[in-house]
């Protein structure tokens, strides 16, 4: 008689483990609205206090939207002379600010890009470097000792702001032409503590890299297929790894095998409208919807309402 009992506890706590599983999988997604006509966002970053910044294409700005909120307010605004903001990313102890301001539409008369560093807390302005001959600042990341890594688009390489006791230093952290492509190659980027993991926009590649002293190790990770116009990229807490793919308007999870050299793609989340870039938080992605066609000028029809899909992915 306990055995059937038991047997019926089980099958029960099955049943409702499924129920509450599917639940969760058939969860609507959240929407963030963005002000205006004009916003074109492109990227996103979680502060570890639960604050979501979104830099603007548009608009020159950074809105943010305070933790436990969907009300988007002003951040950072003209006058901290900003450019088009693609990258955002708030370092780990959740102080500093970090913003990709580039000229992607040539609409600030050749201006070189610069990573502009803010208060995380009040906005003001703390620092500014500008690129060494020019190139796109895209993307970025975080080190473990803190130096932020930095994507260029047009340039085969990387580069690294980092804080010493003689200020900030600014520089080539890495430049291989294994990074080069046509058009935007270098976007999305992502530190894992052993390896640095960066997606070519151009190509569909993902690339990994250990860096060893002046060395560096360089190669391409297996997928399966290539990733459909890759752009941001994020760690998870469990190793995973989430990439927006623009071309196919979704977000994909990526498993890594135990070399970090091949793995798997998943799509977790589809239909977004035109996406750039994606940050996560309590089984949560953030999706920017960019709607860059129309920034760009390859679809002429106005805009729909912008926003950040927030989609559950655990």
């Amino acid at each position: 008689m306990k055995s059937y009992v038991l047997c019926g506890l089980i099958a029960a706590c099955s049943l409702a483990i499924s129920a509450a599983d599917g639940a969760r999988a058939q969860q609507p997604d959240r929407t963030i609205h963005l002000p205006g006509d004009d916003f074109y966002p492109e990227g996103v970053a979680i502060a570890p206090n639960g604050d979501v910044f979104v830099g603007s294409l548009g608009r020159s700005e950074i809105w943010r939207i305070p933790s436990g909120t969907v009300a988007a307010e002003r951040f950072v605004d003209a006058s901290a002379n900003l450019m088009s903001v693609i990258g955002v990313h708030v370092s780990a102890d959740g102080k500093r600010l970090y913003a990709c301001s580039s000229d992607p539409a040539q609409r600030f008369g050749g201006r070189p890009p610069e990573v502009v560093v803010f208060d995380a807390a009040s906005g003001r302005t703390l620092h500014r470097s500008e690129f060494p001959d020019g190139g796109l600042c895209n993307d970025m990341t975080e080190m473990a000792d803190g130096t932020i890594l930095v994507t260029d688009s047009f340039n085969p390489r990387l580069l690294a702001m980092e804080k010493g006791a003689e200020g900030v230093s600014f520089g080539e952290w890495l430049r291989d032409d294994r990074f080069a492509g046509e058009g935007i190659s270098l976007n999305g980027i992502a530190a894992t503590g052993e390896a640095i993991y960066v997606v070519k926009y151009s190509s569909g590649e993902m690339l990994r890299i250990v860096r060893n002293g002046d060395s560096a190790t360089i190669g391409e990770v297996d997928l399966g297929r290539p990733l459909a116009g890759p752009d941001g990229l994020e760690l998870l807490s469990d190793g995973t790894l989430l990439v927006v793919e623009g071309h196919s308007a979704s977000l994909s999870r990526i498993t890594l095998a135990a070399d970090g050299l091949s793995g798997t793609v998943r799509a977790v989340g589809e239909s977004y409208l035109v996406p750039t870039t994606v940050a996560a938080r309590d089984g949560e992605a953030y999706v920017v919807q960019g709607q860059l066609d129309r920034f760009f000028g390859s679809e002429t029809s106005p805009p729909e309402p912008f926003s950040i899909r927030v989609t559950r992915i655990e």
